[in-house]
């Protein structure tokens, strides 16, 4: 589990980024979901996340 940080004020952006480090049967890589914390939960996201930065 890595939230994924706004790069100036290091303020959570609700994106969480989930390793798969390990899979019996599966791909092996990540995942980025939505943190709803308040209820202690991830939400899958119905859209790709762009990387901060990237141009």
């Amino acid at each position: 589990v890595h939230p994924i940080l706004e790069k100036e004020t290091n303020a959570p952006t609700g994106v969480t980024e989930l390793i798969i480090a390990k899979n019996r049967h599966g791909k092996r890589g990540s995942v980025n979901v939505q943190d709803r914390l308040d209820i202690c939960r991830f939400v899958g996201m119905s859209f790709p996340v762009e990387e901060r930065g990237a141009a």
